[in-house]
């Protein structure tokens, strides 16, 4: 039997086909744009992710009939709303989507009074800072009757469901989640003013929720953070780096941690996930691209051809010959505990001050904001086993893994399968599906 993976992602749609061995048989990609109309804003379009979803599946069948199930894995925090027969009635609001860092009558901001409120730490672009600001400002669509992750509407809509059903990997990144007892906190969502009715049912765990028209089993969705891991490292409790259009640190482990600076998250299969996620991540480097774009348009450049590949090329002839001093801070969205803390350049000199050596740099600085998760858990740190790094990021530019090697001091090993987070979703689709046979 072979198994797909669906993973929504930010900027693309991944499908891939995996056989019992988990080897990946297929992978076919689609683009997914976003649009918005206010600054704060992040949104995209639910039927139009459907859409390519439905599309992608239908190609991969037609390829290979012997499908036996589907997992699905989706970008996190974001939401959006359906009504009673589970249609959508909004926008997708992504995880980028910045409403909760707007001011409440020029005070403190939807997610500081949010976690004022509840005791939990919340921040913009988790799916209950997003619906707060909604709620407060009376946006709520006209007939939204739950809320989901986009996996869980894909999942949904492909069994032909009313009801959404939401994995405990969605179900934490949306906030106010009590990792002890596995469910959204409902006496704290009172206190903030909001009608927990509108969440959906949180699983136990990974459940098949349904059948397509094409009588292919559906997994419940599942966070792209937690499939990207899984589909590194399998169930082995090792550090995975991912670096995307977001990135993350992870560490797999057996019981909930606490700590001060990464996130304990539900994981697979009764593991939990340490994480640390900067808000920039990888895209700090779309923003360099976006630097020098600007700068030839206003030197009357038209055509640029592929920026990225000029970029990569630059940073690697510069890499030896690196200015010393000049230091890029990629924080350019602030953290999650400190939203309003802004990037920065320092260590400019009239002699290092190139394009080759702050493309270097900004790279390097994407690898230790990751460094200052790493070294900020002991039993991380402590850990001497090679870290598997994923992502378009470090696979489509040789520098990002390197400079990890220089950071992290240790080895770093690029799994083969280029669709962690699809491979992932497949992989914990057929492990359901083996573990439900027992």
């Amino acid at each position: 039997m072979n198994y797909l993976g669906i993973d929504i992602g930010t900027t693309t749609i991944c499908a891939v086909c995996i056989n019992e061995e988990g080897q990946l048989l297929q992978s076919k990609t689609m683009p997914n744009t976003s649009h918005s109309g206010k600054s704060f804003e992040s949104l995209q379009s639910p039927k139009s992710i459907l859409d390519s979803c439905r599309k992608l599946i239908a190609e991969m069948i037609e390829q290979y009939r012997d499908i036996e199930a589907i997992g699905i894995s989706n970008q996190m925090h974001g939401i959006l709303y359906v009504d009673e027969k589970g249609a959508a009635v909004s926008p997708l609001y992504s995880w980028q989507d910045e409403r909760g860092n707007e001011s409440i009558d020029g005070g403190e901001t939807y997610c500081m009074r949010l976690t004022r409120l509840t005791g939990y730490p919340m921040a913009t672009g988790f799916g209950l800072s997003t619906h707060y600001y909604n709620v407060v400002n009376s946006c709520i669509p006209a007939g939204a009757a739950k809320l989901c992750t986009i996996g869980d509407y894909v999942a949904m809509q492909l069994c032909g469901m009313a009801v959404p059903k939401m994995h405990p990997s969605n179900a934490a990144s949306l906030g106010i989640f009590d990792l002890g007892n596995m469910r959204f906190d409902v006496e704290a969502l009172r206190k903030s003013g909001m009608d927990p009715c509108i969440l959906p049912d949180v699983t136990k765990g990974e459940e098949l929720i349904g059948k397509t028209k094409d009588n292919i089993l559906v997994c419940t969705a599942i966070g792209d953070n937690q499939a990207s891991v899984f589909g590194s490292l399998g169930e082995n409790s090792i550090i995975q780096i991912n670096i995307g259009t977001s990135s993350q640190i992870s560490l797999v482990t057996d019981a909930a941690t606490a700590s001060e600076h990464m996130e304990c998250r539900p994981y697979l299969f009764n593991k939990y996930l340490l994480v640390g996620a900067p808000l920039c991540g990888g895209f700090s480097y779309n923003i360099l691209k976006s630097f020098f774009e600007e700068t030839a348009k206003m030197m009357g450049v038209k055509e640029t051809g592929n920026l990225y590949e000029i970029m990569n090329k630059a940073g690697l002839e510069g890499y030896d010959k690196a200015g010393e001093g000049l230091m890029v801070d990629t924080r350019f969205r602030g953290t999650r505990a400190e939203p309003h803390i802004r990037g920065s350049i320092t260590g400019i000199s009239p002699g290092n001050f190139t394009p080759q050596n702050l493309i270097v740099a900004l790279l390097r600085g994407i690898c230790e904001e990751l460094y200052s998760y790493f070294v900020s858990i002991p039993e991380i740190a402590a850990n001497q086993s090679p870290i598997y790094a994923g992502g378009n990021g470090i696979r489509l530019n040789p520098l990002l893994a390197k400079l990890l090697e220089d950071t992290f001091k240790r080895r770093v090993i690029i799994p083969e399968n280029k669709e962690e987070a699809s491979v992932g979703a497949a992989k914990a689709a057929m492990l359901t599906i083996k573990k439900n046979k027992k």
